[in-house]
């Protein structure tokens, strides 16, 4: 045999081997993540010819697959959802026949398809069965009363809410207004669905935006004097009694600008207790308590709360911003910029989830949960195959800062801003906020608590868009009859 036949039995040898690995590696260690890949169309017409597992939130699925009218042995289904009006639409997203879904449909694509490898068992059983092939379900922690106080108290405004079991992390409400119609999307009707699409995504609204969990992040105004408060308390300079002093205005350092109160009104007198400050949220004694303790003290602060970094839980929560003095995004801030950074304002950025956190977090002692949505998965004949635990991942503050914390909060609410959110014969503790939105001339409006105050049964974060036009700014005085709404439902429930 001569030089070149070897030779090209020698090429032809490796072009079959590296067919034979890769086909290997497609047909066995890729094969799973493939199948649940919501974007491969074979998978997708295969799925319509079984029911795709239910999204359930206490015991009442809020999405299912339903048989479409018989057409032979070719039997099809139809994914559908509960909540035409787009109540559950941010979480459960979409599945449509074109590839496309968001939300749990795709983050929980491989349970809701059978294909997890906790559903083995069930794929085996089915099989041996010969039983009709059905995906696997999830369980989630939503409370619906919870979930349906908060969506009709927003009322088609634009913002959100989310609430949060303090001892857990369990997510009992998230609610993004505007929302869509994911039916719409999800039909087998793909020139309907087409354009559905191309009308939300032309909507100035932006339905589709999910504005819990970071579709869009805002200013967290005042709400974020919960965080310089906890760096004043924690650093030893500071108590509840500490005088603060609380000016009309205060002159900033290295610029002809000044700083003032809401109103440009005298806080309590000028000379109040930090209590007192913190209650009618007075702007000038957060502002220099934010120059004095830098921006070190305060940065860590921030990311012990969860700033500065995305996580999922399992859908994907955006990172909630505190300009840092390092890295790549490093952003370092001259004693104005504090000043502003210390009342919620500047480049500090946040997600309701994030000021949800918080709140979770001063209710729990200071201990921080980590938050989740996805109570259990469960196989096609609705069997536990797996359990979310409970997940400790930081003290950010001592629970006597929390405690002193709560106190402060409980006074917004009793004798402050937050009046509005008050409930007889309970104790709410809670922060309002309003965030002035770049040079717009409008401003948002929050509020971030827990309640009861002496045994939390829910923290939430709600906040509410300012008139688009610039007519009207929202306080979150506006916004706390939201949150009051909220708890009622959670505590009646």
């Amino acid at each position: 045999m001569n030089a070149q036949v070897k030779r090209l039995m020698f090429v032809v040898l490796v072009m079959v081997l590296a067919v034979m690995v890769s086909t290997t590696a497609t047909q066995f260690f890729a094969a799973a993540d493939l199948t649940a890949d919501s974007r491969n169309t074979r998978t997708i017409y295969n799925a319509q010819g079984k029911p795709r597992g239910p999204i359930i939130v206490s015991g009442t699925p809020i999405a299912s697959s339903t048989p479409l009218p018989s057409q032979g042995t070719n039997k099809r289904y139809q994914r559908s959802y509960m909540a035409s009006d787009g109540m559950y639409s941010q979480l459960t997203g979409f599945y449509s026949l074109q590839g496309q879904s968001q939300g749990l449909e795709q983050t929980e694509n491989e349970v809701l398809l059978g294909q997890a490898p906790s559903q083995l068992m069930d794929r085996l059983t089915q099989m041996v069965k010969g039983t009709e092939e059905s995906g696997g379900a999830i369980e989630l922690t939503i409370d619906p009363a919870v979930q349906q106080a908060a969506w009709q108290a927003l009322g088609g405004r634009r913002g959100a809410a989310v609430a949060i079991d303090p001892k857990t992390g369990a997510i009992l409400a998230a609610v993004s207004s505007p929302s869509y119609d994911p039916n719409a999307l999800a039909t087998l009707d793909q020139s309907h669905a087409t354009q559905a699409m191309e009308a939300y995504q032309k909507d100035p609204a932006r339905p589709m935006d999910n504005r819990a969990f970071g579709g869009h992040r805002y200013a967290p105004g005042s709400a974020f004097k919960l965080i310089t408060a906890a760096a004043m308390l924690s650093s030893g300079q500071y108590t509840p009694d500490t005088t603060v002093q609380a000016p009309v205005t205060i002159q900033l350092p290295q610029t002809e600008r000044t700083l003032s109160n809401i109103d440009h009104s005298t806080c309590a007198g000028g000379h109040p207790p930090l209590r007192i400050a913190f209650a009618l949220s007075c702007n000038t004694p957060f502002a220099q308590a934010g120059m004095n303790l830098g921006q070190d003290q305060m940065q860590k602060m921030a990311e012990a709360f969860g700033f500065n970094k995305s996580f999922t839980m399992p859908l994907a929560v955006t990172e909630s911003i505190y300009p840092q003095l390092e890295g790549d995004n490093a952003d370092v801030m001259a004693p104005p910029q504090l000043a502003y950074s210390a009342i919620g304002q500047y480049n500090v950025q946040v997600t309701p989830m994030q000021m949800a956190m918080v709140a979770q977090t001063i209710a729990n002692d200071g201990v921080r949960m980590q938050p989740y949505l996805v109570a259990r998965e469960l196989d096609s004949q609705l069997n536990p195959t797996s359990t979310t635990a409970p997940k400790r991942v930081g003290e950010p503050i001592s629970a006597s800062v929390a405690n002193q914390l709560t106190d402060m909060m409980v006074a917004v609410v009793n004798q402050g801003t937050g009046t509005q959110a008050r409930i007889k014969d309970v104790q709410v503790a809670g922060k309002t906020g309003t965030a002035e939105v770049g040079d717009s001339g409008r401003a948002d409006g929050w509020f971030v608590g827990f309640a009861p105050a002496d045994d939390p049964k829910i923290a939430f974060a709600v906040v509410v868009e300012g008139d688009q036009n610039g007519v009207r700014s929202l306080h979150g005085a506006d916004v706390a009859p939201i949150a009051r709404d909220m708890i009622l439902a959670r505590l009646n429930h």
